[in-house]
């Protein structure tokens, strides 16, 4: 093991302060379809619990894939350089989800791949990001709005505060 001071801290490299409990909970409402808000202050280890949880859910429910794409690496130039940069950021992420590049087509991803018998929890990190492009963040919210309610869909959505 060994000690990081910046970036994301790698729990299964570097010394990290384990939160069972923290990734325990979350990883228990994301199986009952939950949607989930962690909020806390900067450098308190959110990014990091990230591929603990992806791994726990993984280990709890086969049936289930965590998808981790992060909005500090996003381009909100316009609707459609959103959706790209989105897709080339799940696609990194799961192996079941293919390329996107607008709102339908998005929706028609995660339908196809929900047809494997898999469920998706989407696990968005810095999404304060989004909330300052207006157009692109309704728009994102409205998808994932419609596609909840066709319960396609789980994730990081109502605030559930932990």
């Amino acid at each position: 093991m060994k000690f990081i001071e910046t970036g994301i801290v790698k729990p299964f490299e570097h010394y990290a302060v384990s939160r069972p409990e923290v990734i325990d909970r979350i990883v228990t409402g994301l199986s009952n379809n939950e949607f989930l808000l962690l909020y806390s202050h900067k450098r308190t280890g959110k990014s990091s619990m990230i591929p603990v949880i992806i791994q726990d859910l993984a280990q709890r429910d086969n049936s289930f894939r965590g998808i981790h794409v992060c909005f500090q690496q996003m381009n909100f130039c316009s609707s459609q350089s959103f959706w790209s940069s989105l897709s080339n950021l799940i696609t990194l992420s799961s192996e079941e989800i293919h390329h996107f590049g607008s709102i339908a087509s998005f929706q028609k991803a995660f339908r196809q791949s929900s047809a494997t018998g898999f469920q998706y929890a989407l696990i968005i990190d810095e999404m304060d990001k989004l909330l300052h492009h207006r157009q692109i963040c309704d728009e994102f919210l409205g998808v994932l709005r419609a596609m909840q309610q066709t319960s396609s869909i789980a994730g990081l959505w109502e605030p559930k505060i932990l």
